[in-house]
């Protein structure tokens, strides 16, 4: 989160503001285990329990995440059209790996709700979650000093010339 700040402050682009707000929300999301309490109370409105019976969490967790993936898609786009060209190219790249960061975290957590009883098949499960969030974030944070490094070099040139 500190990366998207400082690299707010060194090129100015709102993206890095908007990317900000979003890995907020998700730290807030993940240590306040808001996804369980959303998706139970999704659960228990919807009255999946008698449809669904042991998978109905993580057929409330599917709804929301598909609930706020939609309104983050639409934050998204609606932010992508009113960028310039050189955001919008940036902006791709991170999308594309928050996708992948996505998948994981929410696609392959909600196959594992449903493979929970399963033990071996569960812990795999666990692996391919943990070890593809932690593979996509790392090229993230990559990415994020990738273009501090570039910038200061672009900013050196112009100095020297």
């Amino acid at each position: 989160m500190s990366l998207t700040i400082y690299l707010y402050q060194l090129k100015k682009w709102n993206l890095y503001k908007l990317l900000f707000v979003l890995f907020s929300c998700f730290l807030i999301d993940d240590v306040f285990q808001l996804h369980q309490f959303a998706s139970g109370f999704i659960s228990n409105i919807l009255k999946l329990n008698f449809k669904f019976n042991d998978m109905a969490l993580g057929v409330g967790q599917l709804i929301y995440a598909l609930i706020i993936v939609l309104l983050l898609l639409g934050a998204s786009l609606w932010y992508y059209k009113l960028s310039s060209v050189l955001t919008q190219k940036a902006f791709l790249n991170i999308f594309l790996l928050l996708s992948f960061f996505l998948f994981f975290g929410v696609g392959v957590d909600v196959l594992h709700a449903f493979f929970k009883a399963q033990g071996q098949v569960s812990t795999v499960l666990t692996i391919i979650e943990e070890g593809g969030e932690m593979l996509t974030l790392s090229i993230l944070v990559w990415y994020f000093c990738n273009a501090i490094v570039k910038h200061r070099v672009v900013e050196t040139d112009k100095v020297v010339l």
